[in-house]
């Protein structure tokens, strides 16, 4: 076999394993699989305002997260799989609130949000459904059906501030 039919690399992986990796003159054209991620990253309110000017006849559906939050990280599977599956339904963004500018925490689109994950639905720009907490899929199929304008009321919106941050996490696993 000639070098051009036939070939063979050996790399050594970090973990110790040594893989080999065996290719031919078939596979010189290698197809390339990109998939397109059905949830866009935002970080500002100009960002923000961008997509729904952009997407005006669909729903918006906004996740603030933080890569530090416990409840964020239980909670990102099930946005991404309901994303996934419900990509032609609305427009699914995530917003990590520790990349935000100090505007736009302080008068921003998302600077009321004072829990961990909150996602918020906007129908033509206005916030109509907003909820605290992981979610699970049905929670998100409410949200999703919501077209009214009118703000759905969140039953962890009465939580009392003045109460620890492990009575705040009991409330918000409840809901």
């Amino acid at each position: 076999m000639s070098a051009k039919t036939f070939g063979a690399c050996i790399s050594v992986v970090l973990a110790g394993c040594v893989c080999m990796c065996v290719h031919c003159d078939n596979h010189s054209k290698k197809r390339q699989v990109q998939e397109v991620s059905c949830i866009k990253e935002v970080s500002s309110s100009g960002e923000l305002k961008k997509i729904f000017s952009q997407n005006s006849s669909k729903l918006v559906i906004v996740k603030a997260f933080a890569p530090w939050c416990g409840a964020c990280t239980h909670y990102a599977p099930t946005f991404k799989k309901f994303a996934k599956e419900h990509r032609n339904d609305a427009i699914f963004c995530t917003v990590n609130i520790d990349k935000l500018s100090q505007e736009d925490r302080s008068s921003g689109i998302l600077a009321d949000v004072v829990r961990l994950p909150t996602t918020k639905v906007f129908g033509q720009g206005l916030l109509i459904a907003e909820k605290v907490g992981a979610l699970s899929e049905n929670d998100l199929e409410a949200l999703l059906s919501t077209k009214s304008t009118a703000p759905v009321k969140d039953s962890a919106e009465n939580i009392d501030p003045t109460e620890s941050e492990e009575d705040i996490t009991e409330q918000v696993e409840e809901v």
